[in-house]
């Protein structure tokens, strides 16, 4: 087994293949005669009959390779797995072969392939920026490697967030949910089902796509939430792929209704909560400005917004271009208000190294001025829009992360008040 850092620009190729032929460690074989598959190890951390000297040690040899784990370092096998994994998933020359995996026996392993250099070139993955082969950084960067591993945290798996891939074993993940320990017993099921089964509270389906997110509301789902004088009014969920905020009509009398081309109508709550006289006068007189609203969209991207009313709207959030003053938008322009493959990355960037916690909500401040930190108590009318797969996926690894068992937050159509606590 290889010890220490021979050369900082040592492929994870030649290494690997150095530790399948010293036979040192079980479960690491090849998995065909010619030796292009090769058999690791793959049981999870939290099972009753992990052996941590033999389940583990092939991931801890790569952390020590690394200098990630030295002796008298605290043990932490699904860290150690998933340095590993990363490595293999964004590296062009390993390519996981799912249909010879075998993950839900006694003894689980999953099988890779060493891919040829000339197929190389071919491999690419959807929305991950993979490494390049023979590339100058390579040749003349000693720490690439180490730059693709760091590169390689900030991906977050496709399936928690809800997205398809023409090849499940291309999907390149950071720390799971498999890796975290949470939740196994030496009977569970396998990672996959465990996480569909425990994450949604729903009947597990075959089809991989299905995510947690999908279990409560639709992907891209938004949860609007309105406020008069810094004061929740109400909440409403929108699952549609984009809406119109816009004053009520006192014609139809109702809250929300469908409009041709499946724009969603997303009304404006009655003043009537609104206790101080001047200030409902204020906010009924600011709402005659708003008469043709504000249009959101949500989709895999993120969120966007064009402003069509008269009156100005301000707005704060991850996107928005000044920080500590005020953003405005612009009439009839499309502005991003929050880019969701930003967020993701910023999301596993917290879970892996403690970045600062990410920002998902987005407030809208309609009449005035508002910037970031600008408390919402004096200002007539506000907003504040999220994607609810973005709450979700933040919720879970706060409860990852506390070691809890893992429950979708329950998500209502139109949530009261009191019930949106369940939601915060």
């Amino acid at each position: 087994m290889a010890s220490g850092r021979v050369r900082s620009t040592r492929k994870l190729k030649q290494w690997i293949i150095e530790q399948v032929e010293s036979g040192k460690y079980p479960g690491l074989l090849w998995d065909d005669s010619g030796k292009t598959m090769f058999r690791i190890p793959w049981k999870h951390a939290g099972k009753q009959d992990f052996r941590h000297d033999e389940d583990a040690a092939i991931f801890k040899a790569w952390a020590i390779f690394k200098k990630k784990y030295k002796n008298g370092d605290k043990a932490d096998p699904a860290t150690w797995k998933t340095r590993l994994r990363c490595a293999l998933n964004k590296s062009p020359e390993f390519q996981e072969i799912s249909e010879r995996s075998q993950l839900d026996i006694s003894e689980p392993y999953k099988v890779y392939r060493i891919v040829p250099p000339t197929e190389q070139n071919i491999r690419h993955l959807p929305g991950c920026k993979g490494r390049k082969q023979n590339t100058k950084d390579e040749q003349m960067n000693p720490s690439y490697e180490e730059e693709v591993e760091a590169k390689a945290s900030v991906t977050l798996d496709l399936h928690l967030l809800g997205l398809k891939s023409e090849n499940e074993s291309d999907i390149s993940s950071c720390m799971s949910l498999e890796d975290s320990g949470i939740g196994s017993n030496g009977s569970s099921p396998s990672p996959r089902e465990r996480l569909t089964d425990t994450v949604s509270n729903v009947v597990v389906q075959s089809q991989p796509a299905l995510s947690m997110f999908q279990a409560a509301a639709k992907p891209y789902s938004m949860l609007i939430t309105f406020y008069y004088g810094g004061q929740l009014v109400c909440s409403k969920m929108v699952e549609s792929s984009d809406c119109r905020i816009l004053p009520s009509s006192p014609s139809t009398g109702v809250d929300r209704i469908m409009v041709p081309g499946n724009m969603e109508q997303v009304f404006f709550p009655s003043t009537v909560s609104i206790a101080d006289v001047k200030q409902r006068q204020s906010t009924e007189e600011l709402l005659k400005f708003l008469e043709k609203g504000v249009m959101l969209a949500s989709n895999p991207q993120g969120i966007f917004a064009q402003r069509s009313c008269q009156g100005r709207v301000f707005w704060t959030g991850p996107c928005a271009p000044l920080c500590g003053q005020p953003n405005k938008l612009e009439r009839n322009k499309y502005v991003k208000l929050f880019d969701r493959n930003q967020f993701k990355k910023d999301v596993c960037l917290y879970h892996m190294v403690n970045d600062p916690t990410p920002e998902y909500q987005v407030t809208l401040c309609f009449g005035e001025e508002i910037a970031t930190g600008h408390p919402m108590t004096d200002r007539l009318i506000t907003l504040q829009v999220e994607q609810v797969s973005a709450k979700q996926l933040m919720d879970t690894y706060f409860l990852e992360s506390k070691e809890l068992n893992i429950t979708a937050s329950p998500v209502l159509r139109d949530v009261s008040p009191s019930s949106y606590l369940l939601l915060k």
